[in-house]
Parts: structure tokens; C-alpha cells; sequence
């Protein structure tokens, strides 16, 4: 038995196949490379999500433990002076010593931590509102979205945002009144139950952003292998 070569125009066909064959497995393999991109970047949001819940959840825990004491009182320094905001009585006592010591409420003992955190941290966490009782407690433009989402019934809000030069995952949590809310906050028209405003963080992108794209660049070299050896298996079979 003898094998006989095809004539041109028999090869005519093998080659068409051929190069729909190339471009199909081509394109295959380029949609798996986007879907697995996606899917990367996808992980990388929700670990930094996750980031930024935690750092948000533990702000609260705190808070809500400050807030069921009725509040701490510290020592009054250049670190902790009395809250010209915070005018009710007994907010700052005088020890027999001489010493004074003022009333840290919930609000008051969040900003000082994460002023002292974010420098250390590089997670930058800060409690804001809409009817801020500091100048310096008003929304950005993004917070300020955010917190008109809360208010119109969202759980949380949450999205990648530029701020500067980097890229940060910012995400906000309500701050729902409660009853021991209302013993400093007595002028103000707000309703237990109600939300007051919202704990706004940014967590740095730039660290899982490192992570991620050694991920990519070892699933763009495992597609190419694989479509280099698909065409090599391709033109075989021609």
C-alpha cells in the first residue's frame, strides 16, 4: 500500500480548517485569559473589601464599648483636650491632685485612634455625616454619595477609588443613634434607630495590586504555553 500526496487542490481545504482551527483555539484560549484576568481582579477587590470591613467593624466594636460605659474620661492634654464640641455638664472633673480629666465620647475616641492608626497602618478610617458637628467630619464628594446610599436603605457602600496618585478600596458602614447616643448629642433632632452618619476607611490597593500581577503574568505565560502547543498540534494534524 502506497500513500499518495493530496493534490493542491485537495490541500486547499486541510488548509482552511487548519487556520479555522487556529483562529477558534486562538480565540478559546484569549476569552480564558480575560475571564481569568477578571476573575483575579475580581479576588483582589474582595480581599480588600474584606480589609476594609474589619478595620470598619472593629472602629464599631469600640465604640459601642466606649458608648455603653457612658463614655471614658483621660487625662486632658495637648493629645486629648476637652471637646469644645461636647458642652454638657461633668465633662471635665478635677482630681483632689489637681488634675483634669475630660470626657472622651465614642465619636471623640474614633477620631483620635485612627489619626494615631493611620500613620501606621497606611488604612485611613475616619467617621463622617451629612450634619457633621466638626467642620472637619464632612463627606467628601465620594463619602458623601456614599452616605445618601445608606440613608436611602444600603447596607454599605464600597468601590475603588483614586486618591492622589494611588489607588484605594473605600468602603462605608452606618452609624445607627442609639439611647446613650442622645446624652451628648442632646440638641440634636435624631431618632434611635436612626442613621447618624457613617464610617468611612481607604485601604491601600497597592499591596494586593503587587500580588496580582505576579497571578497574571504566570496566567498569561500558562495561556501562551498552552496556545503555543495547540497550534503546534494543529499544524501536525495538517
Amino acid at each position: 500500500m502506497t500513500l499518495k500526496r493530496l493534490s493542491p487542490a485537495g490541500e486547499l481545504p486541510v488548509l482552511r480548517y487548519a487556520v479555522f482551527l487556529a483562529l477558534a483555539w486562538t480565540s478559546v484560549v484569549a476569552l480564558s485569559l480575560v475571564w481569568t484576568f477578571r476573575l483575579e481582579e475580581r479576588r483582589v477587590v474582595d480581599l480588600a473589601r474584606v480589609h476594609a470591613r474589619t478595620a470598619i467593624q472593629k472602629d464599631i466594636l469600640y465604640r459601642d464599648w466606649n458608648s455603653s460605659l457612658g463614655g471614658l474620661y483621660a487625662l486632658a492634654s495637648e493629645k486629648t483636650p476637652p471637646s469644645p464640641f461636647l458642652d454638657i455638664p461633668g465633662r471635665d472633673i478635677q482630681t483632689r491632685e489637681g488634675h483634669t480629666y475630660t470626657l472622651v465620647h465614642p465619636a471623640y475616641m474614633t477620631r483620635l485612634v485612627n489619626e494615631m492608626g493611620g500613620g501606621q497602618t497606611g488604612v485611613g478610617a475616619r467617621i463622617t455625616s451629612l450634619r457633621p458637628t466638626r467642620y472637619e467630619n464632612a463627606p467628601d464628594p465620594w463619602e458623601a454619595q456614599a452616605l445618601h446610599a445608606i440613608e436611602a436603605g444600603a447596607a454599605e457602600e464600597g468601590s475603588v477609588e483614586q486618591l492622589g496618585d494611588q489607588a484605594y478600596f473605600r468602603h462605608m458602614l452606618p452609624v445607627v443613634t442609639e439611647a446613650s447616643c442622645l446624652d451628648c448629642h442632646v440638641e440634636e433632632e435624631s431618632a434611635v434607630g436612626a442613621v447618624r452618619g457613617g464610617l468611612s476607611v481607604a485601604v491601600p490597593m497597592a499591596p494586593y495590586l503587587v500580588s496580582s500581577r505576579a497571578a497574571t503574568h504566570a496566567a498569561a505565560a500558562g495561556h501562551a504555553g498552552l496556545w503555543f502547543l495547540g497550534l503546534v498540534s494543529i499544524a501536525i494534524g495538517a
